[in-house]
């Protein structure tokens, strides 16, 4: 029942079920809707006085208008490094390694997050096209044929 869309003739269905005093699983073993919007319609209506036996109901048009409302977008997560952002450009521009500057954060400014935010911090807006790889290096050997020491 998960992400179904409901209509408004489930909505006053539900409100009609909890006006007779029929619980939130009663409601979801229905089919209706599920408990946890079930939990969410009975919240709804007891702030609107629905709940009463004999109220009336809203007209479709108004139960339409109070629980189709287009939903706003969540706001992404906001990275653990913003306050820091400033500090580690300008070590970034300075060529500070990746490492001290987490380090640096972490002893210095109190930081507790991870190196691989730091990292992502860093590399943030970079042509990965034209990185250079220094540390890694690509194998002219073929296999079985590396020198492996005494």
């Amino acid at each position: 029942m998960s992400n179904r869309r409901l209509e408004v003739f489930h909505y006053r269905q539900a409100l009609h079920q909890m006006q007779q005093g029929l619980s939130d699983r009663a409601i979801a073993k229905s089919g209706l809707v599920g408990r946890h919007k079930a939990g969410q319609l009975r919240l709804r209506a007891s702030e609107e006085g629905w709940l009463k036996p004999g109220v009336v109901l809203p007209d479709n048009a108004a139960l339409a208008a109070l629980f189709d409302a287009p939903k706003r977008a969540a706001a992404g997560p906001t990275s653990s490094l913003e306050f820091h952002r400033d500090r580690i450009k300008q070590w970034v521009e300075d060529g500070i390694n990746g490492r001290v500057v987490h380090r640096v954060l972490t002893e210095s400014h109190g930081y507790r997050g991870s190196y691989s935010s730091v990292y992502r911090e860093q590399h943030q807006g970079k042509d990965t096209s034209t990185d250079d790889r220094a540390g890694f290096r690509s194998r002219t050997h073929g296999p079985g044929r590396f020198w492996q020491g005494p």
